[in-house]
Formats: C-alpha cells, sequence, structure tokens
C-alpha cells in the first residue's frame, strides 16, 4: 500500500471475531480486538488512514440460529452494542465508519434469489432455493431491519462519539446505471422502478426518512413501515453516501405478475438496447461493463435527486479471470491492461462529474489485492496487486498498480 502511495485502506470488522457468540452478553473476544488494534495501528504507523465497515454480509451464526439474523427486528440493539464495542475500542483512531456495505444486494442475493448466504428463497425456484423463504416478503423485511440497523449506530455514533472523535460515518450502497431499452414511455417507465426498486429502496431512506413512493405502490402491504420516531433516525443518517459502482445496464418492461421481489417492479434488466447496443464493454465477469460514463451520471443523479451528498467512491473495480478454456499465466494477470483503461476512464468521468457540481470527496478502487469474492472465491481477481498462490502467497505489483501509483504522484 505505501510503496502505491494509498492514503486509505477500506476494510471490515468481523462481527463473530469481536462478539462470538453475536451479543455483548456472550462476551468480548480479546484476540480480536487485539487484531484489530495491530491493523489500524500498522496502517497509522504508515501514514495511511483505515476506513472501517462494520457490517460486510458476516451474521454471527449464533444469531442466525437464534431469530434468522436480519428476518428479525431482534439484531437492532445487538447490531448497536457491536458498533458501540468498534467505536469506542477503535474510533479515537478511526475517522471514518460505514455502517453496512451493500444493504439492498445482501437482501436480495440472500432472500431474494438465494445466491448468497443465508441462501433463502421460494421453493419454486428450485435451487439454490432448498432451505426454503419467502422471495415476495423477506427481501423487504431483511432490508428494513438492515436500515434500523443503519440508523440506531449512526444515533449512537453521534450521539456519543462524535463530539470526541470527531469522525464521520455513511452507508455503502452498489448502485448501476441504469438507461432504458428504447424511447419507448413503458420502458422509460421500467427503467425509473427499476431504479426506485434496487437504489431507491435504499437511498430514499437514510435521505428523506422514508420508502420511495413508487416502492410503496409496487409493492403495497409486503413493503414494512417505518414508525414516525424511526423515520426521524433515519432522516439524513449520514455524513456521507458510500457509493459502489461497477456496471450498467438498459431495462426494459417485464409484465409478470407473479409476487416475487425480483418481478414487483415489472421491469427487466437487459445488456443490449432495442438496437443491440451495450453499455461500454463487456469483461471477463458477464455483468460488468466498463462504462465510466455511468458513475459520471449516477453521481450527478445523486446530486439532483438527494440534495447533493459528500459522495465517496468506495468500490470501483475492474474483474479478470480465467477463461472456459483457457487458463491464463501469471505474466498476463500483471500486464492487466484493462483494468488501468477502466480506472482511468472512471477517475475521468468523476472529475467531470465535480465539475459539473457533484460533490465527489474520495475514490477507492476494488481492490488493493486480488483476495476472496462472494462470487468467484479466487477465481476472479480485482486486484492492484497479484497473489501468487502457488508461490506461498508472494505478492507482486501489477501494471495497474503502477500505472495508480504514477497518478497519485504526478
Amino acid at each position: 500500500m505505501k510503496k502505491i502511495g494509498l492514503t486509505h485502506f477500506r476494510f471490515s470488522i468481523s462481527w463473530s471475531r469481536i462478539l462470538p457468540n453475536g451479543t455483548k452478553a456472550g462476551g468480548v473476544n480479546k484476540l480480536g480486538i487485539d487484531f484489530y488494534n495491530d491493523l489500524i495501528n500498522h496502517l497509522l504507523a504508515n501514514d495511511i488512514q483505515p476506513f472501517v465497515t462494520l457490517f460486510n454480509w458476516d451474521v454471527p451464526q449464533a444469531l442466525e440460529h437464534a431469530y434468522g439474523g436480519f428476518l428479525s427486528n431482534e439484531i437492532v440493539p445487538h447490531f448497536r452494542d457491536f458498533a458501540q464495542i468498534c467505536f469506542s475500542k477503535f474510533g479515537d483512531r478511526v475517522k471514518n465508519w460505514i455502517t453496512i456495505n451493500e444493504p439492498n444486494y445482501y437482501a436480495i442475493l440472500g432472500y431474494a434469489l438465494g445466491y448468497q448466504v443465508p441462501n433463502r428463497c421460494t421453493r419454486w425456484q428450485g435451487p439454490p432455493c432448498v432451505l426454503g423463504g419467502d422471495s415476495a416478503t423477506e427481501p423487504y423485511v431483511v432490508g428494513h431491519n438492515l436500515l434500523l440497523s443503519h440508523a440506531a449506530a449512526v444515533n449512537l455514533y453521534r450521539q456519543h462519539y462524535h463530539a470526541s472523535q470527531e469522525g464521520k460515518i455513511g452507508i455503502a450502497i452498489q448502485c448501476p446505471w441504469l438507461e432504458p431499452f428504447d424511447t419507448n414511455a413503458r420502458n422509460i417507465d421500467a427503467k425509473n422502478r427499476y431504479y426506485e426498486h434496487l437504489c431507491g429502496w435504499i437511498f430514499n431512506p437514510v435521505t428523506f426518512g422514508d420508502y420511495p413512493k413508487l416502492l410503496h405502490s409496487m409493492v403495497g402491504d409486503r413493503l414494512p413501515k417505518f414508525t414516525a420516531h424511526e423515520s426521524k433516525l433515519l432522516k439524513k443518517s449520514y455524513d456521507f453516501i458510500g457509493l459502489n459502482y461497477y456496471t450498467a445496464s438498459y431495462v426494459q418492461e417485464d409484465n409478470t405478475t407473479i409476487p416475487h421481489f425480483e418481478l414487483d417492479d415489472h421491469a427487466q434488466k437487459i445488456f443490449h438496447n432495442i438496437d443491440g447496443k451495450v453499455l461500454g464493454k463487456p469483461t471477463s465477469l458477464e455483468w460488468v461493463y466498463d462504462y465510466p460514463e455511468g458513475l459520471e451520471n449516477l453521481t450527478l443523479y445523486l446530486k439532483r435527486n438527494y440534495d447533493n451528498p459528500i459522495i465517496i467512491v468506495t468500490a470501483n473495480g475492474y474483474p479478470t479471470r480465467d477463461e472456459k478454456n483457457k487458463i491464463y499465466s501469471k505474466e498476463f494477470y500483471l500486464k492487466d491492461q484493462p483494468r488501468i483503461q477502466y480506472v482511468k476512464g472512471h477517475i475521468d468521468h468523476l472529475h467531470r462529474a465535480i465539475e459539473s457540481g457533484a460533490n465527489v470527496k474520495g475514490y477507492m478502487i476494488s481492490s488493493f489485492l486480488d483476495g476472496f469474492e462472494w462470487e468467484g472465491g479466487y477465481v476472479l481477481k480485482y486486484g492492484l496487486v497479484y497473489v501468487d498462490r502457488d508461490d506461498g502467497l508472494k505478492r507482486h505489483l501489477k501494471n495497474s498498480a503502477k500505472w495508480y501509483r504514477d497518478f497519485l504522484h504526478y
């Protein structure tokens, strides 16, 4: 990190590493506290600021067994307790906090589609839904409890820690850029519904205190309600918005009426428009297209629609991987020219957004090194640094890391 010239390092704290049983009553793991203290201190000793996420999809198994994790609002005070320990133990040195990483995708992938833990979804979908669930209701319940947990942690920090620690706190939301399939009004409306269903679902409550009107009309009684007190806690419950941006796509109308989270917006994501054109260049991951214009467009959209919030791009990355019938060498991955083009393009368009008034204050590449991905394990490589798993985990700067180093020192 120091060789590249990075000034911040974003990482998450594992809830169960601090509280093995998920609760304060179950005891605090001193070794876990020591681990993160060592990491934070070592970063600061090298002039690198820690940028810490409290929840990145790792619910303690004890709480999953006890009441179903984020399916129950019992988790809200437990998350608040976990946050309190982190603020009290690390907040004297950590000045940037993210409560929850990508709450929208955690709820969708884990409770609507079943692709990620805890792999819940309606059984008629078939595999991977063997564990059961309800794709028409559970994603909304989980999203609701994630939002309440976020609000509880932010309120705690502002009331008890901000005055002495002077840090900032926010939430990280993944959102793509969307365009309508064509100029037909039905597809333009579908694009708007898709956005509010995926992104406004989180952006609206943390900014205005309630879900978007479109979401209320689409989901009806299946959408949980906030009390007046909860709404007050949620409204402007961030000092900054963490924006995770990877890709863009088109959206067209879909009139399927089966009750299911993925179908509630009556809209379908599609990677080409009516003329067969795609948004950006394809990558080795089927859902990621290199479309830097989308980051510019999205930050300006947030400026116009959410009172011009402070935005920090907390994840923006390019995936590489072996092809189905071809295994690439270490030398191939070290060249890394597509990542250079991806990062340069996104920084250029972010600069254009800033010139147009977007309140962007930071940018983080995803990621520093090739790590373990929820989707794809060690096969997907997002890093600036190559990790040689055939040679004792030795690390090598890719050409993208060298380019980024030169860019930062320009």
